[in-house]
């Protein structure tokens, strides 16, 4: 058995485009999209140069890997973006840092915005599923090689398709997540302090002083403790 092992670049499509002048997006990710097409390049070059032993080079494994690195990068700066956005809205705003810290993301929102992000990915996760067990069936059956081989071949470039849904699909995740996050960073920037706290302490301040100068005064009988501070301020004033 011979693997010809096919270009990918025409199964990945707009994964392995260039860059293009597009209108500004919230978040650049053309060059984790190239990386990523880069890797599989790579991955299929080191295929073909396996020969027959290929499908044990190119596996669903590490394309999976690769995927899965790649949604982590993405959610990685998806973070990184919205957080530094926060934070200029919470000094724009002059937001109390501990009230800016329940606007950050926890651990548990990371990982359900990368759950998130990757919901497209299923579909090439069975199709991944599907290579392995084609190589599976080589493994075990070197005989039937022939017909399993070009099996072989027709689910890498199915999930060579199947890889630019995912990508597309979370470029379209991404476009959903920028006003869910546009809300929050609204939220901080119109944030106003609250002035209660301001006039309640100038209240008691100004009713504390009216009371000191009764005291002093002696309008207003001065309580035991104070009786002493008292006698000592008029001996001297």
């Amino acid at each position: 058995m011979t693997l010809a092992l096919p270009e990918l670049g025409p199964y990945l499509g707009r994964l392995a485009a260039a860059p293009r002048a597009r209108p500004a997006a919230w978040l650049a990710v053309d060059d984790l999209r190239l990386a990523l097409a880069t890797r599989l390049f790579k991955l299929a070059g080191s295929a073909r140069m396996a020969g027959d032993s290929a499908p044990e080079v190119l596996t669903a494994a590490g394309w999976s890997e690769a995927w899965q690195e790649t949604l982590k990068s993405v959610a990685a700066r998806v973070v990184t973006v919205v957080e530094g956005q926060l934070r200029q809205a919470a000094t724009a705003s002059r937001l109390p840092k501990q009230r800016l810290d329940r606007f950050l993301m926890t651990e548990a929102d990371r990982r359900a915005l990368t759950a998130r992000l990757g919901e497209g990915g299923a579909s090439l996760l069975t199709a991944l599923e599907e290579l392995e067990r084609i190589r599976r069936l080589l493994s075990a059956s070197p005989a039937a090689s022939s017909g399993i081989g070009t099996e072989w071949l027709e689910a890498v470039a199915a999930a060579a398709r199947r890889q630019e849904s995912a990508w597309r699909e979370l470029e379209e995740a991404l476009a959903r997540e920028a006003p869910l996050w546009s809300g929050e960073i609204a939220t901080i920037r119109h944030w106003v302090r609250p002035s209660w706290p301001f006039w309640l302490t100038t209240v008691v301040l100004y009713l504390l002083a009216i009371w000191v100068g009764l005291v002093l005064g002696g309008y207003v009988a001065a309580p035991a403790p104070l009786t002493g501070a008292v006698s000592w301020f008029w001996d001297r004033f």
